[in-house]
C-alpha cells in the first residue's frame, strides 16, 4: 500500500484499532458497573447568568 503522506499511516492505524479500543472500553465499563453494583450515570448541569445590559446614556 502506498501512503500519500505521513498522516495517512496514522489514520489507518487508528481505524484498525478503533474496534478493539471500543471493545476494551466496554469491558472496563462493564467491570466497573459490576463492581459498584449499580449502572447509573450521573450528569452535571451548569448554569450561567448574563449581566443586565448597560443602560447608561
Amino acid at each position: 500500500m502506498v501512503h500519500l503522506d505521513s498522516n495517512t499511516h496514522l489514520y489507518e492505524k487508528l481505524l484498525d484499532f478503533a474496534p478493539q479500543v471500543v471493545e476494551k472500553i466496554q469491558e472496563m465499563m462493564g467491570q466497573s458497573n459490576q463492581s459498584s453494583g449499580t449502572s447509573t450515570m450521573s450528569t452535571t448541569t451548569s448554569t450561567t447568568t448574563t449581566p443586565p445590559p448597560n443602560t447608561t446614556m
